[in-house]
């Protein structure tokens, strides 16, 4: 009677497609180094993401690190070989980000993080390569779309502060005028007139003069008077 085993091995099974469907959701592929042959094994997502055939179940360590972009080669060897030959005292380690080209020539951007084992004598590296494009574009696109907009925040404010002696005079000249207006010879209602003239004028001057001031503050182009006044 084989039912139990056969259960175990259903089982088995299970397990391991539900771990396979977890890395694949996550864009992760099992990655493992064997020290002594100096052969790895890389899960087949992994070259799904860099468009490439699959190799098999093993490939030559150089194998991989020649599809490494060359400016990240040496870093990523160096690492990985600090910890293969035991410099490290860690026995956890990981690379932040490397870079694999698409036969398109499109660059896909990679992390690997990997732990020192040892298995029937045998020592390994052993974890999981993820592919960190897309996150990584959307980081990026998010950091513009930030900096345009504190540029065209900064942009208004230039324009504002810089147009500070545009605004004002003209309003200066509105305000003398309407000033001198109400010293000529008019009638009550003449005069009436001139003085909402001046006093709107003056309001208006008022919330202009704030919202300058503001800009200048922003624009980093405030600049304090000294002046004799009357207390």
């Amino acid at each position: 009677d084989v039912t139990e085993l056969a259960q175990q091995a259903e089982t088995a099974i299970s397990d391991s497609d539900r771990h396979t469907y977890a890395m694949q959701a996550a864009d992760q592929a099992f990655w493992d180094w064997n020290l002594n042959t100096n052969k790895m094994v890389i899960g087949e997502r992994f070259w799904l993401q860099i468009q490439r055939m699959y190799l098999g179940p093993e490939i030559e360590s150089p194998t991989f690190f020649d599809l490494v972009h060359n400016e990240d080669r040496e870093f990523l060897e160096f690492t990985l070989s600090a910890f293969a030959s035991g410099e490290v005292e860690d026995t956890v380690g990981a690379v932040d980000t490397f870079r694999i080209a698409t036969p398109e020539g499109e660059e896909r951007f990679f992390a690997l993080g990997f732990s020192v084992v040892t298995s029937d004598s045998t020592p390994y590296l052993t974890g999981l390569i993820r592919d960190i494009t897309e996150p990584r574009r959307l980081r990026r696109a998010i950091t513009e779309a930030r900096d345009e907009a504190r540029e065209a925040n900064r942009a208004k404010s230039d324009f504002l502060a810089t147009m500070s002696h545009e605004i004002r005079t003209p309003m200066n000249g509105v305000m003398s005028m309407a000033e001198l207006l109400g010293l000529t010879r008019l009638d009550g209602e003449q005069r009436g007139m001139a003085k909402i003239i001046t006093d709107s004028a003056t309001s208006l001057l008022t919330i202009i003069n704030d919202i300058l001031d503001f800009s200048k503050i922003e624009a980093g182009k405030l600049e304090i008077e000294n002046v004799e006044f009357s207390l």
